[in-house]
């Protein structure tokens, strides 16, 4: 069979069905409720012994049977509530005598029945917890036997004893109580609904509610990590206050982030970062490192850092061994001597003065011990009491280790000793200091010979037997195996 309606027929049809006070959406005439109602509008005639289908236009009137009607009020107004009993349902309608309009609902039997249940069930509990309570108080209870019996027997799984036809009043009386008129939460207009269907409607909305609040709480936990991802705290020493850089865009603020609220990030590590940053005047990315937790930046990386640190250490170990570092004119000076010791002892070999200062030459500077023994024993003949040759001779004696050791050293003691009767203050003998034992271990800081020469410059000469001992364990260091600086060594320790 098949019809063929006029959309305001429909409409109409629909509306009348749903109990609707205005136009429907054509959402709402296809909604599977709508659609269910409309073949309550189909109805069977038999015509010449043949079976017919017809789509009924008039208002239709609830199927069932009509058992009951009350009045329910609802703010200051009346309605009539009527009451219809099928074989599958029950249906509730509620007419506004003043408007003129009709609220409906329905509840199918089995649901009913399950609702019925729950409420006994419900009502059980409360007894048994009464009884409870009054045994623990030695109350006396109001319920008879009987009662308790009933409330306290087993579930029923069929339909309660309340849906029974003899009890027919008591469940209109049941129901009445539980049917109610309110507006509806979210349009506004108003509604027949049965006590079941508000509780379930509040545990929705309860349920809405806690789903909110737990996805706001995750929503602010998400972008609280997105933040702690996005931003990292770094020091300004500018301003002297930490700041927030964003680790994308390099934009810096010194207000926290919003949506940290009462929270912080992690104050930043004490270390060295390195940072790669494009440039747009040179179109190149630029590296430099950073210390988030001190706001310092450099072009040196750590490993950069550590070697100037150490150089500088180093130098600074060096110079505090060696003594002061010679400045530039000193510098100069040492080179011009030295070039005008060569060519003076090589224009001149006999003058005394030209053999002295080359024999110093190749003891301190050229290590040509050989030449500089000779040329020193040839100046010593000449002028043995002279402070220069005296303090030279007994220097060189020392380093060479000749035997006897002990014939030797107190040799080298006794020109000393007359060295110091010329020259106290050892103000003739400053130049050759400069000029020959301090460059040598300036020009040559790891030449175990030069630090030798010096080390015995300080401990005979200058009396600072530390420096000395310093010196003799730097020259071990650069080489242990040397048999002049072990015997040295040996004898300033005795």
């Amino acid at each position: 069979f098949s019809f063929t309606l006029e959309e305001t027929v429909l409409k109409d049809c629909m509306q009348h069905s749903l109990n609707s006070d205005g136009p429907l959406s054509w959402n709402e005439m296809v909604d599977s409720r709508a659609l269910v109602l409309l073949t309550d509008r189909l109805v069977s005639r038999m015509l010449k012994g043949r079976p017919i289908i017809l789509f009924n236009k008039r208002g239709m009137a609830e199927r069932g049977k009509l058992i009951a009607k009350k009045m329910l009020k609802f703010e200051s107004d009346v309605f009539v509530l009527f009451i219809h009993k099928s074989r599958i349902d029950m249906v509730f309608r509620a007419y506004s005598p003043k408007d003129c309009f009709e609220l409906r609902t329905d509840m199918s039997l089995s649901n009913l029945a399950e609702w019925l249940r729950e409420d006994q069930n419900a009502t059980r509990q409360e007894i048994a917890q009464y009884l409870r309570t009054s045994r623990s108080r030695c109350e006396p209870t109001s319920l008879v036997p009987n009662d308790i019996q009933i409330y306290s027997s087993r579930r029923n799984t069929h339909h309660p004893d309340i849906m029974q036809p003899a009890r027919q009043a008591e469940l209109i009386n049941w129901l009445t109580r539980r049917v109610q008129i309110d507006r509806h939460p979210k349009t506004g207009l108003l509604r027949l609904i049965l006590q079941c269907e508000a509780e379930d409607e509040k545990r929705e909305r309860i349920a809405a509610t806690i789903q909110s609040i737990w996805r706001k709480r995750d929503a602010r936990q998400k972008a609280k990590n997105a933040v702690h991802r996005q931003f990292e705290k770094i020091y300004d020493r500018e301003k002297r206050t930490h700041c927030y850089v964003n680790v994308k865009t390099g934009a810096r603020q010194h207000s926290k982030p919003t949506l940290l609220g009462p929270d912080d990030l992690d104050d930043p590590k004490d270390e060295w970062q390195m940072i790669e940053q494009y440039d747009e005047k040179t179109g190149r990315s630029v590296i430099f490192y950073s210390n988030p937790a001190t706001g310092q930046t450099s072009w040196f990386s750590e490993e950069d850092a550590a070697r100037m640190v150490q150089r500088r250490f180093r130098e600074c170990q060096t110079r505090e061994v060696i003594g002061s570092t010679l400045d530039f004119s000193r510098v100069v000076r040492a080179v011009q001597f030295i070039r005008k010791t060569e060519e003076n002892f090589r224009i001149c070999p006999s003058k005394l003065s030209h053999q002295v200062n080359f024999a110093l030459l190749c003891h301190c500077i050229q290590f040509e011990f050989c030449q500089a023994r000779r040329l020193y024993k040839d100046a010593i003949k000449k002028s043995p009491c002279h402070p220069v040759i005296a303090r030279a001779y007994g220097l060189f004696i020392l380093l060479a280790c000749d035997e006897p050791r002990g014939l030797v050293f107190n040799r080298a003691r006794n020109l000393f000793k007359e060295a110091k009767l010329g020259d106290p203050d050892n103000s003739m003998f400053r130049a050759t200091i400069d000029h020959f034992f301090h460059w040598a271990v300036v020009a040559n800081p790891k030449h175990p010979m030069a630090l030798l020469n010096y080390a015995l410059l300080h401990q005979h000469i200058l009396d600072d037997n530390v420096r000395a001992d310093r010196l003799y364990r730097r020259a071990l260091a650069v080489e242990p195996s040397n048999k002049f600086v072990l015997m040295n060594y040996s004898q300033s320790k005795e």
